[in-house]
């Protein structure tokens, strides 16, 4: 996982992580790989023994039925769907554990992300705090 992100471009780390990451922090390690697989889960996908990308979700404090999502392919993944699978097998996963809501942070500057989630969840309005897009849907059980 420390090469997986120590590999992402500053601007792909920027946008999953919120901020700039030089060596890895052991407390993020921990974030990434250290789940209950019932109040956090975390998929990763592989090719040739290195690790593309990484999905979890995490219950959110305040919210026994809410779960927050989070995704990061390497850039030389992208849009090739790879996000997009991995991140239907963590909501899956927070379905069956029974979550109910998804809470989504991306960062107003994300547009392209932005764009995926209002395609994928029309009726989500987003609420901008601190130049973050904040989102709440219900998941379908």
């Amino acid at each position: 996982m420390r090469r997986f992100v120590a590999g992402l471009s500053s601007t792909t780390a920027y946008l999953r992580f919120f901020s700039g990451i030089g060596r890895m922090p052991t407390a993020l390690l921990r974030r990434l790989v250290e789940v209950d697989h019932a109040r956090t889960e975390a998929y990763v996908a592989w090719h040739g023994g290195e690790v593309i990308g990484h999905a979890s979700y995490a219950q959110v404090p305040d919210d026994a039925t809410g779960v927050e999502i989070a995704v990061v392919v390497t850039d030389a993944w992208q849009r090739h769907g790879l996000g997009r699978e991995l991140i239907s097998e963590a909501l899956a996963a927070a379905v069956r554990h029974g979550f109910a809501a998804l809470h989504i942070r991306v960062l107003a500057e994300n547009r392209r992300v932005d764009r995926w989630i209002r395609r994928s969840w029309p009726d989500a309005r987003p609420t901008l705090v601190d130049g973050e897009y904040e989102y709440l849907v219900p998941l379908a059980a």
